[in-house]
Order: structure tokens, then sequence, then C-alpha cells
């Protein structure tokens, strides 16, 4: 039997294996932070607020916060490098643990920086004045010091490659793309709102004909996979997306064509009576960041959900069990909804 043939026998067995002897597809850590943005990244850093103040949570090293307490601040995104943008007082900042904070004057009304990239360009908001149609801010784009405006467009997330992904301004609503100077529309049956995309151009959020439910929705290439009802606030580049059912109020995981409720998936052991509300943010190892809630209220708990069992050693992954071979597997009996295409 030659090398390839050995190793493709490992992806398949190994996978299998593994999934066997864990019922559950998520093992569950407790994370200290608000309700609001929760943010996680390829190093499996977690970044939001906590009583107000903006806060970094790292595996063995535990929660370290970024601004002072009584400091007015707000947190939007963090990059892999652990930058995390959003704005002190008026103005857009960067936060890194162990640096200054690094501000920029966004104008005469202030603003903040919605979302960063590997490269540090930033999408940041400008605020305007407050007319008869509301407050017409201003978006741009804020690379080596210097502005591009973004007309017409309500950015929200930016990959590597420099795509802003975000809202056409205006009735309707409609996803759109902007790249290079100009805005690409992403077709829908009626009704979309695009929330974030990975470094392969794949869009996540919503879409509809208008009328409810909204369905969760990826684009690759510009053409829609349209899932279960929901919506998708993160994916990553292996197309997994993660977001909530308005309906059930549940978290939801959108995926190969499938849609799967997160509560079907995680091991709840300690966390009797508690259920995933919503899916904040997924990485490119499957680590997921949620929001837990009781029924009937009883407060919200943020949590880490990492994929069981994790792969341990690089000879795994070349073999073949490239982030999710395992992980597929474990989910596969649980779907809610199949994919269809617009």
């Amino acid at each position: 039997m030659n090398l390839i043939a050995k190793l493709c026998g490992i992806a398949v067995v190994m996978p299998m294996l593994a999934v066997a002897q864990v019922p559950a597809a998520y093992r569950t850590t407790a994370l200290p932070f608000d309700s609001g943005t929760l943010v996680i990244n390829n190093a499996g850093d977690v970044a939001g607020m906590v009583d107000g103040r903006v806060a970094l949570w790292q595996r063995g090293s535990g929660l370290s916060y970024l601004t002072a307490s009584g400091e007015y601040a707000t947190f939007a995104d963090m990059n892999d490098l652990g930058q995390l943008v959003g704005a002190s007082g008026d103005r857009p900042t960067i936060w890194q643990l162990g640096r200054q904070p690094v501000s920029f004057d966004a104008g005469v009304y202030g603003g903040s920086a919605i979302a960063i990239n590997n490269n540090g360009t930033m999408v940041a908001m400008a605020r305007g004045l407050l007319g008869e149609e509301g407050r017409e801010d201003d978006y741009f784009i804020y690379k080596d010091g210097q502005r591009t405006s973004l007309y017409g467009f309500f950015p929200s997330e930016i990959n590597d490659r420099e795509q802003i992904v975000g809202n056409l301004r205006g009735p309707g609503g409609h996803g759109a793309i902007w790249q290079d100077g100009t805005l690409h529309a992403l077709p829908d049956d009626g009704y979309s709102w695009s929330a974030t995309i990975n470094d392969q151009g794949w869009v996540a959020g919503g879409t509809s004909d208008g009328s409810l439910p909204i369905h969760g929705a990826i684009w690759k290439g510009g053409q829609p996979e349209v899932y279960g009802p929901g919506y998708a606030y993160g994916i990553n580049n292996a197309g997994l997306a993660v977001g909530f059912s308005y309906d059930a109020q549940h978290a939801m995981l959108f995926y190969g064509g499938q849609t799967y409720d997160l509560n079907d998936l995680w091991d709840s052991t300690g966390w009797e009576g508690w259920s995933l509300i919503s899916a904040e943010d997924v990485n490119n190892a499957g680590d997921i960041v949620v929001v837990a809630g009781r029924p009937g209220g009883g407060g919200e708990q943020m949590l880490l959900l990492s994929p069981v069992p994790e792969p341990a050693n690089a000879w795994l992954l070349l073999a073949g069990l490239l982030l999710f071979g395992g992980l597929h597997r474990a989910i596969a009996g649980n779907p809610i909804a199949q994919v269809r295409t617009i």
C-alpha cells in the first residue's frame, strides 16, 4: 500500500473512531463577558465588553482589560493579531494588549471604528448631522492614514482581500459587497441582509421574498445558498456559518447544505436549564462564541463552544482531517432543513 493510500485510510477511519468516543460535538467554556458584541479570532482569543470596559480573554491567561474603569468605550471587531477596534469617547480607536491605544479623528461629531482586517485596514463611521430623515453618517475605509468614502452603503465587515460587506442604503433592504470602488448587490428574492464575509469572499446573512420568515443564507461566488429560518452572523473560511433563529430563539449552525440547532450539539453538563440563544462568531478551528439564557429570565451567559474531538496532531491534518472532517460526522445526524438555492 502506498503512502497516499495509507493517508486516505487514516483520514476516513480516524474521524469516525474519534466521534464514536464523544457524544457531543462541542465542549463548553464559560466566558466573563456581558451581553453585546462578541468576537473570536483564529488564535482562539475572544473580545467583548465586561462592566463597560473593552476586554480580551485568552486561553491560559484569562481576562485582560484594555480600557480604564469609567472610560466610555465601545467594541466592534478584532483581527488575528489581537487588534481590537471600536471607539473611546467619540474617536475611532485601536487597542492591543501591551500597547498604547491609537485613536484618530473621525470628524466634528465623532465616530467609531466598525471592523478591521489582518492588514490593519479599518472600516469606520463619522457621525453626521441629524436631519429630517435621520442622521446622515459617513462610512469610510481608513488605510495608511487615508480615508475612502463608502457612498450609499452601510458596511459591517472587511476581509483580507479588502472586500467589504454590508447593506445598500435606501428602501427595500439588499446586501452588497464593495470592492475596488464598486458596489455589487447580492442576488435575492426581494430582501437580503449581509453581516459578514470570509477570506474566500463568501458572505453570510439572511434573505427572504420580502415576507417572514427570514432564512439564513451564504452567498458563494455571488450565488446564495438558502438555509433554514434565521440569520447568519459569522462565517469561517471553511464555509461554516453561525447565527440564530428568531422563532425558536436558538443558536443555529449553517453548513454543508444543512441547518443545525446548536442546542442539539453541545455538552450541557453543568448547564442544565440553559439554552443557547444566539451564536455570535466562529473561527477557522470551528470554535463558536454563543449567548446562553434560561427560559423565563435569569440572565445571560457568554460561552465558548469548542469542537470535540479536537485535532491535536498535525499529521491528522495532513491525512485529510481539514477543520471539519470529524465535526461534520458528529453533526450530520441532526439536520433541521436542507439547503436550497435561488
